[in-house]
């Protein structure tokens, strides 16, 4: 399903919407259903079911179904594509200067958020 469908982070599964909203075409047979809804809730299916083969577990209270803005992992993401957090740019551009290992390991770790 990576990168077309969904994207994995640490933690997290973002399930990636639609670029179209087929101008809200409804399924053949069901006027009540658009198209675009009815095919992002067949990419979430399939997302679930690969969960339930791997032995993965979900949490239902951090579940977000649909939304039009999501802060997640350091990013914002519209349905326009993804920005980077602006906190996460300033923390990077106001870094400190590395004196130790564990302060380059801090400081690529928060540089590796902002990766895309």
């Amino acid at each position: 399903m990576l990168p077309d469908e969904a994207d994995a982070f640490v933690d997290d599964v973002g399930v990636k919407g639609l670029s179209t909203d087929y101008d809200n075409e409804t399924v053949a047979g069901n006027s009540n259903i658009q198209r675009f809804v009815y095919k992002f809730a067949c990419t979430t299916d399939k997302l679930l079911a690969r969960f339930v083969e791997a032995g993965i577990t979900a949490s239902g209270s951090k579940l977000v179904i649909t939304t039009p803005r999501l802060k997640i992992v350091g990013s914002i993401v519209l349905s326009e594509g993804w920005e980077l957090d602006h906190g996460v740019v300033n923390k990077i551009l106001k870094w400190p200067y590395c004196e130790s290992v564990s302060e380059v390991r801090g400081f690529l770790g928060t540089a590796g958020v902002g990766r895309k």
